[in-house]
């Protein structure tokens, strides 16, 4: 018996149900829905995993893997997701993982063979549907076929009434990590305006105000924030305040068993005071479907929707109903609403194929068949963990960096202080350096080169060798004193010729003189009372007066 395949990747589930083709408009088909919390084990020796419980036991006897979460947001996000290990994954390629995981696990354990929908989210725009779809072709599931969440609610609605007539539909997905609301045609599942989608108001937020008041409500001062081990407390705090708001859909008080320290006790939760808590968020959403309603032009509901785990909630379903004075429409099970559409989608893809090429079930072509009974594609990395520079590495970078610049300046060969002197012309036209603009204490330093250009003269002229360019600068500096001055004829009233042009300064090859290098005294040290190492003392000229 053929059936259809759907699939969606939540936040923080992952799902996946399996509708035959004779039962795709059965009201209560009880069809059958796999879920797995979205975290996936990526290992070099092993086929990726997909859900917590098998993670832990897989990590118990495979070593060098890591577990990556939070991935299902970030589909055609340029940024990749940072791995344990270093290396760095697209988010598209980790759904695509995970779809494949579902794919082949359905494939083994249940025969599938029929086609896949993939349910995305009906906020995400063409870039980021295209992107996913890439990435599952490259998984080797290019068969599989992307599909609005909101289209596939609608098909799931239509299975439920037998047919949806009259006004739009309005869906309202209150999931674990956002809210998102769309209004659709029912009779093709068009969007009528641009969907709600936020983050501010989710199951994790309902979570947190629960937190708040259990650690209100109980002994939590004796959390120490800096014991590593307070993590570890909180987030067991955190998953049994999850549980209480999940039982409390369906009774009208419940408890918590806190541990905290040495000390145990039981926090009791009421639905009234939990309703309360939680108000502010669901007005807050009810006005965003209303105005949702109003820019899409509908002023009267065919019919209200709720999707998601936070649709189990009575609070949600009454002020929303109220709202919109129609009843709502929930699925005994909410979470699974729109994977249990696309399903019905998948198969009632395989009858249209039927019916156009042959009139038998069609299933997938062999060749896709026996992808998904093989193991399931590790995905590439965008950065091997070889790659990756870590933190260990990075630090002790910083180090030896640090300790050079230490022993430069120990000795005496780094320059500290408000600028470093730019090196001198004759210098920069010996090494083919480029010209600098002179800095405002450009005289000083000036003053300085010529010194060390007459001391290098006179060893020149000892030694016999050329005299370098700088020789010719001092003896120019030398015919502009008073007495050379005085010696010059007088002046005629005749205006004076133009200078000529200087002679371009051609560097001496190296065979004849060796590169200028200015000679510079020994820098004056301070002996320290406390410390008996040589510190050079900064700010002081290079060249002491007189």
């Amino acid at each position: 018996m053929s059936s259809g395949l759907g699939i969606a990747i939540g936040s923080t589930n992952s799902t996946a149900a399996v509708c035959p083709v004779e039962q795709r408009n059965d009201r209560d088909a009880g069809l059958p829905v796999t879920s797995y919390p979205t975290l996936l084990r990526l290992s070099a020796d092993a086929a990726p995993i997909l859900g917590a419980r098998r993670v832990r036991s897989a990590t118990a006897t495979t070593g060098g893997s890591v577990v990556i979460d939070g991935f299902a947001a970030r589909v055609g996000d340029p940024v990749g997701i940072l791995a344990e290990d270093g290396a760095t994954y697209a988010g598209e390629d980790l759904v695509a993982t995970a779809v494949g995981c579902l794919v082949h696990e359905a494939a083994v354990e249940m025969k599938v063979d029929g086609a896949v929908m993939v349910a995305y989210p009906s906020h995400w725009n063409t870039y980021t549907t295209n992107t996913l779809r890439e990435a599952l072709s490259r998984a080797g599931l290019a068969d599989a076929t992307p599909v609005s969440d909101s289209a596939a609610v609608v098909r799931w609605l239509k299975a439920r009434e037998g047919t949806v007539s009259g006004g739009p539909v309005l869906i309202y997905d209150l999931g674990g990590s956002s809210l998102d609301i769309s209004v659709v045609d029912p009779s093709d599942a068009r969007l009528l305006a641009e969907p709600v989608h936020t983050e501010e108001i989710s199951g994790s937020a309902f979570d947190h105000v629960v937190l708040q008041q259990v650690l209100a409500n109980s002994a939590s001062t004796g959390l120490d924030p800096f014991d590593p081990a307070t993590e570890l407390v909180l987030a067991e705090i955190r998953t049994r305040c999850t549980a209480a708001k999940e039982a409390l859909s369906a009774e009208i008080e419940t408890t918590l068993p806190i541990d905290i320290g040495n000390t145990r006790r039981e926090v009791r939760l009421v639905r009234d005071e939990f309703e309360d808590l939680i108000r502010p968020l669901v007005i807050e959403s009810v006005d965003m479907a209303r105005g949702l309603a109003s820019r899409a032009g509908v002023g009267t509901l065919g019919h209200l929707v709720l999707v998601g785990g936070g649709a189990s909630i009575p609070l949600v379903a009454e002020l929303l109903s109220a709202e919109f004075g129609i009843a709502v429409t929930v699925s005994p099970q909410p979470q699974f609403t729109a994977t249990l559409g696309a399903a019905m989608l998948a198969a009632d893809a395989m009858v249209a194929a039927t019916r156009i090429v042959a009139p038998m079930p069609v299933a997938v072509p062999a060749a896709a068949a026996a992808t998904r009974l093989a193991p399931v594609r590790t995905p590439k990395p965008i950065k091997p963990a070889a790659a990756a520079v870590g933190r260990g590495a990075r630090r002790l970078g910083v180090i030896i960096g640090a300790a050079a610049a230490v022993t430069a300046l120990a000795a005496g060969g780094l320059a500290v202080g408000t600028g470093v002197a730019p090196l001198p012309e004759q210098v920069r036209e010996i090494i083919g350096a480029n010209p600098t603009t002179p800095t405002p204490h450009s005289t000083t330093k000036s003053s300085q080169n010529l010194v060390g250009d007459a001391e290098t003269t006179q060893k020149s002229n000892s030694t016999g060798g050329a005299a370098p360019a700088s020789a010719k600068a001092a003896a120019n500096v030398a015919t502009t004193t008073p007495a050379a001055a005085a010696a010059k004829p007088p002046a005629t009233t005749k205006a004076p010729a133009p200078p000529p042009p200087p002679p371009p300064t051609v560097a001496p090859p190296p065979s004849e003189a060796p590169p200028y290098v200015p000679t510079l005294p020994p820098a004056p040290t301070v002996q320290l009372p406390s410390n008996p190492i040589q510190v050079p003392v900064i700010g002081l000229p290079l060249v002491p007066a007189g």
